[in-house]
């Protein structure tokens, strides 16, 4: 497999920079809402598949945990508006549990998993690569909120998407990074890095394309 990672990183790519356009698009729009949970699925899949380096028990368990507990707190936080401001999710993103998508624990996992590496390239000393990587995650979430709403991947109270948001997710990708590191995780993968950017350049040219198509 890895001597086709180039050609696996064009695919996603153009997959995901292909499926912005068709969901900017009034007339594909409708086709391309569908593709969604698919598309967070190929990622994991491929996130699974390039995996090197670390098959620790510790690891593998401080990533399922990482995938759960993001289940379970985003499902406080529908319940409650406590935890990131009052929201509800739409049926976008797929089957659900408790008002939840299954997904949602799944992509936690993902970018926790993808930042991890990426702080290991800034080579911060200490643990100062945590609150790094927790902003970097925040960053994202950033870019992805105003077209995840647009999207009806979730909606705010509202309509306005509170500071409350950007402070837990904060505070939760820190605690995430945090255990990874606590276990000393030193897996490698030739996609992750990718997959983050791809995911974050596909909510921002969304964003782009919107913007000039309608």
């Amino acid at each position: 497999m890895m001597k086709h990672i180039k050609g696996i990183r064009i695919f996603l790519l153009v997959f995901f920079l292909s499926g912005a356009l068709g969901l900017a698009l009034d007339i594909t729009r409708p086709y391309f809402l569908q593709m969604i949970p698919l598309s967070l699925l190929l990622s994991y899949v491929f996130l699974v598949i390039f995996h090197r380096g670390d098959q620790r028990i510790s690891t593998l368990l401080a990533l399922a945990s990482i995938g759960v507990a993001g289940f379970l707190l985003e499902v406080a936080g529908v319940m409650t508006g406590h935890i990131f401001g009052a929201y509800v999710y739409g049926e976008v993103l797929g089957p659900a549990l408790a008002g939840v998508p299954l997904l949602i624990g799944t992509n936690w996992m993902m970018l926790a998993y993808a930042t991890h590496l990426i702080i290991k390239d800034f080579r911060a000393p200490g643990w100062l690569g945590v609150p790094i990587g927790a902003l970097i995650m925040t960053a994202y979430d950033w870019l992805m909120e105003p077209a995840a709403v647009d999207l009806g991947m979730w909606a705010w109270a509202g309509g306005i998407i509170p500071l409350q948001n950007y402070l837990a997710w904060f505070v939760l990708s820190a605690l995430f990074l945090t255990l990874l590191k606590m276990v000393k995780s030193r897996y490698e993968n030739a996609l992750a890095r990718d997959i983050f950017l791809i995911q974050a350049a596909f909510f921002a040219s969304y964003q782009i394309f919107s913007l000039l198509l309608r």
